[in-house]
């Protein structure tokens, strides 16, 4: 496009992710609190959040700019007993 910038801004907000890093005993139970806060009732795979910021990275979205990207399960969704 003529004029355009040629720089775009956009940002990812991940939430909770599954890890492939074994878990220690101290860890907290991430399935059960994804169960409880995250609308889709699940953390995201790394793959998940992985494949956002690529798509946001690409030509895919070149219309996209300035614009936040929220990936983290439903947790700020109306209504869900998380918010």
């Amino acid at each position: 496009m003529a004029g355009a910038p040629e720089v775009r801004s956009g940002i990812d907000t991940g939430g909770l992710a599954r890890l492939t890093a074994p878990a220690r005993r101290e860890d907290v139970d991430v399935a059960q609190i994804s169960k409880r806060l995250l609308r889709l009732g699940q953390p995201a795979h790394v793959e998940d959040i992985a494949e956002a910021i690529l798509w946001l990275a690409s030509d895919k979205a070149r219309y996209v700019t300035g614009s936040t990207v929220t990936l983290h399960g439903g947790y700020t969704a109306e209504g869900h007993p998380g918010t």
